[in-house]
């Protein structure tokens, strides 16, 4: 009997641990979209500084993994952590969006993980409302390939 509790000790004993890791962000990067059943909100945006904001922050590369590789996934992450990392000067200002961002990140070696720097300037929300009627107007309308393009936001 002491040699069976004895072996089943040991089997325990050599159980595998297997851990997973998983990251997902979303960040925000000017693209509030409303839904033609919701009646659509207007905000204006105040920029905080009009010095240009630096952060840099390290990814390991299990971090890398766990934004599946891509830049897509890093560059929101970036703006995520320099929201709310208290050491980071947007996260200082307060700061909903990053206005004009950039990125830069490097891997010297894809086993280390990268390094990433976010360049920007801090902006907050302010004024929420609904919109009016003279809102609706403009709203159809988005520059985002610098043309004015009607879109199919909202249409009475």
């Amino acid at each position: 009997m002491m040699m069976a509790l004895f072996g089943m000790v040991c089997t325990m004993g050599f159980a595998q641990k297997t851990t997973q890791s998983y990251t997902s962000t979303q960040a925000r990067l000017l693209d509030v979209n409303a839904s033609a059943y919701v009646k659509p909100l207007t905000v204006e945006m105040k920029v905080t500084s009009n010095e240009r904001k630096q952060f840099s922050f390290h990814l390991s590369a299990k971090e890398v993994n766990g934004l599946d590789g891509q830049v897509e996934n890093i560059r929101s992450y970036a703006v995520y952590r320099a929201s709310t990392d208290p050491a980071s000067p947007f996260c200082q200002a307060g700061c909903d969006v990053v206005v004009a961002a950039t990125f830069n990140i490097t891997s010297p070696d894809t086993n280390q993980g990268v390094d990433v720097t976010v360049v920007g300037f801090p902006a907050v929300y302010q004024n929420w409302a609904t919109a009016t009627d003279n809102d609706l107007r403009w709203i159809p309308y988005a520059t985002t390939t610098g043309k004015l393009e009607q879109t199919a936001a909202v249409k009475k």
